[in-house]
């Protein structure tokens, strides 16, 4: 047997030769698919940085100011609208809870759906979070599956661009956060519409703000 013939018959070293090859080939996948996304991956990321750093919000805990009026309910109805509006101490809904306003979302009459409502402008377009704290007044019974009301931003055509069940079972206030994205700038509307069973008595809100 000539030695070109042994040559290739010879089978030693194979195995190597076939992982070189399945090697440079998913390299050169790897690399054809990195040249592929780069390009979004990398918009992607600046525009996540960009939103990040001029909407700090989204990392934040407590907020210093609000696109609304009288979030704390300070001046009792101020700047709201809606059906049925009830603000008192929140020792009145819960003992010991102190002096400060809130509002409850299922006011004085049994035949009304309450609703606390507010408009506000966006300069231009955003991602942000809309933060409230609720709680469950002391007179309905825990646990809690059906008292609450549901908290929606809403454009000037009435699309809701985001909404959120609220369903307090704490006799202390919890923070609740809806994000939202607005992609332009306009007019648009908070709406916190109660739900549960229309007897008088509902879950309590405060310190609502939209940065």
């Amino acid at each position: 047997m000539s030695g070109i013939t042994v040559f290739l018959s010879n089978e030693s070293g194979a195995v190597t030769v076939d992982w070189v090859v399945l090697t440079s080939a998913m390299m050169g996948i790897g690399i054809a698919t990195y040249m592929t996304v780069s390009g979004g991956i990398e918009d992607l990321s600046g525009d996540v940085s960009t939103e990040m750093s001029s909407n700090a919000v989204l990392m934040q805990t407590n907020f210093e100011s609000s696109r609304l009026t009288n979030g704390g309910f300070e001046q009792r109805a101020s700047g709201w609208g809606g059906v049925d509006i009830e603000i008192l101490a929140a020792g009145v809904y819960i003992p010991g809870a102190g002096a400060s306003l809130v509002a409850e979302l299922d006011g004085w009459n049994r035949g009304d759906v309450s609703t606390l409502t507010q408009s506000f402008t966006v300069d231009r377009p955003l991602s942000t979070v809309v933060s409230l704290e609720a709680a469950l007044r002391t007179a309905i019974a825990t646990p809690n599956d059906t008292e609450g009301f549901l908290m929606e931003v809403i454009d000037q055509d009435g699309t809701t661009l985001a909404e959120k069940s609220v369903i307090p079972n704490s006799r202390d206030f919890e923070d609740y956060r809806m994000p939202v994205r607005f992609s332009e700038a306009g007019e648009y509307t908070l709406r916190m519409t109660e739900v549960g069973r229309n007897d008088s008595l509902g879950a309590i809100v405060d310190n609502v703000v939209i940065k």
